[in-house]
């Protein structure tokens, strides 16, 4: 099993800094896999996004089209901080609540609606592991 993080940009500069941006977390991905001399990696961690980031939201398009594309099997986020954790939490529950109600409107004969696109995410918190079976395909 092969597993990477990203977020802290060690590449330019001489001092790490925290960067989420997309273009970067792409960068910092290819460099992984052509470190690692791989396709793919097994699990790709987004390593401890703040708040605002993670409320914001589109960090998760970003580790969906990593999934998307192939280049990480499964995809997370490593958090240090309660309100992180329930930020992530309370994302994916509205994630899946609104894939829950279109699935249901449709069912019901409802003209047909653009798909809401969840992503699962398995949560770290230090180093106690969330329940991924119910989060993680």
């Amino acid at each position: 099993m092969i597993a990477t993080k990203g977020g802290w940009d060690f590449y330019h500069g001489k001092k790490r800094t925290k960067n989420l941006e997309v273009s970067y977390l792409k960068e910092a991905l290819h460099q992984s896999l052509k470190r690692l001399k791989t396709d793919y990696v097994d699990i790709y961690q987004l390593h401890n996004p703040d708040l605002k980031t993670i409320q914001k939201g589109d960090i998760f398009k970003t580790l969906a089209a990593f999934k998307k594309e192939g280049k990480a099997r499964f995809v997370g986020i490593s958090i240090h901080e309660k309100d992180e954790s329930k930020a992530v939490i309370l994302r994916l529950i509205r994630d899946h609540i609104g894939l829950l109600a279109w699935l249901m409107w449709k069912k019901a004969g409802g003209r047909e609606r653009p798909q809401p696109h969840p992503v699962r995410l398995p949560v770290t918190q230090g180093e106690e592991y969330a329940d991924t079976d119910q989060l993680a395909p």
